[in-house]
């Protein structure tokens, strides 16, 4: 049996691509990633979605790679990825997520979350996604839905997180 002893896997430019601790842990330090809200600098609220309306994360707390403008997510290089949306709702009513990819209309959904008389609901999935895929988290809940926008991190209920598997 061969071993390769190295801490760090690099480019030919110098970047370290990847780096292995003592411990056998792996970093890939310009690994594509995403964590957003509804904050738009005013207080807490609940902003009205229109049916098939975008849910406008916007406030980009963390990441790197992923394009956020809108709402949108732009996807930086074809790929594996983890997605998780997570909506506060103002009432207790139908309530369905979807995901679409490169548009809005029904038929660009991949996927769809539903919850019946609940004021929240979850949608996660990981899926290939390819190089400038815009990808955006709708109301598909059949009518205009009221989406919990928060202050800070102490009332963030509504959040987005994007993440490249592989």
């Amino acid at each position: 049996m061969s071993n390769l002893l190295v801490q760090n896997i690099k480019h030919t430019n110098g970047t370290t691509a990847q780096t292995i601790d003592s411990t056998g842990r792996i970093t890939t330090p310009a690994r594509p990633t995403l964590f957003a809200d509804m904050h738009n600098g005013s207080s807490a609220g609940y902003d009205t979605v229109a049916n098939m309306g975008v849910v406008q994360y916007i406030n980009k707390i963390s990441g790197t790679g992923i394009t956020l403008s809108s709402g949108v997510f732009t996807i930086p290089i074809t790929g594996f990825y983890q997605i998780n949306a997570t909506i506060l709702n103002n009432n207790a009513e139908d309530l369905e997520l979807a995901l679409t990819v490169n548009g809005t209309s029904s038929s660009e959904i991949v996927l769809r979350a539903f919850r019946d008389e609940h004021r929240f609901v979850n949608l996660h999935m990981a899926l290939q996604l390819s190089t400038n895929d815009a990808c955006r988290i709708v109301n598909s809940s059949g009518g205009n839905r009221g989406f919990h926008r928060n202050t800070d991190a102490t009332d963030r209920y509504t959040a987005l997180s994007v993440y490249l598997i592989g």
